[in-house]
């Protein structure tokens, strides 16, 4: 061998230990891109894991809220209703003892009377229809409104202007057939 073809041989040896040095360079860069990608990969897969953890404790947070608003909002009506009850039954308790002092002050109140217009009640007495069947209760007059309050075989109160009826079982009705100053005129009737 001479020393042209040694000094190539040595170039071509350099040469292809330098592409595979180079060679291995970059397959160490891309091993190593490779990693990075995948350590981002995991990463990335972490935060939308607790992205929906969050989103979901968000949607349970907005699900108790609303179900909270839902609460207070019914707990708020019924305090109305309690305080429109109360109201009423101040009222109510007010006219007729009021209505009962005024009674206890005139001679004996007459029990309720028969008339062509119906059964006449003070406030405080209780009608009884067809046959022991049928109880009503006169709980207040208002002469102003042509109007009273009744309970029909019951303590659940009905108000009735002078001409309506209020049903009170096995097709029969009671019916406020007109206001006399603290009494109510009631009539009772059954069938068609």
């Amino acid at each position: 061998m001479d020393g042209k073809t040694v000094l190539i041989g040595g170039v071509v040896v350099v040469a292809a230990f330098g592409f595979l040095v180079s060679q291995n360079k970059s397959g160490s860069q891309e091993t190593a891109l490779e990693g990075q990608v995948a350590t981002l990969t995991d990463r990335i897969s972490d935060l939308e894991t607790a992205l929906a953890e969050v989103t979901e404790r968000a949607d349970a947070q907005a699900a108790a809220i609303a179900e909270g608003a839902t609460l207070g909002s019914r707990l708020a009506e019924t305090v109305q209703g309690l305080g429109a009850m109360g109201d009423a039954a101040g009222q109510d308790a007010a006219a007729p003892a009021a209505e009962t002092a005024a009674a206890a002050a005139e001679p004996e109140a007459a029990p309720a009377a028969a008339s062509d217009a119906g059964t006449l009640l003070a406030i405080g007495q209780t009608a009884v229809f067809g046959d022991g069947s049928v109880r009503v209760f006169l709980s207040r007059v208002d002469a102003e409104a042509d109007a009273a309050r009744i309970a029909v075989n019951g303590i659940a109160t009905t108000t009735l202007a002078v001409g309506e009826s209020v049903e009170a079982g096995d097709g029969c009705t009671v019916t406020l057939g007109g206001i006399e100053g603290n009494q109510a005129s009631l009539g009772y009737t059954c069938g068609s």
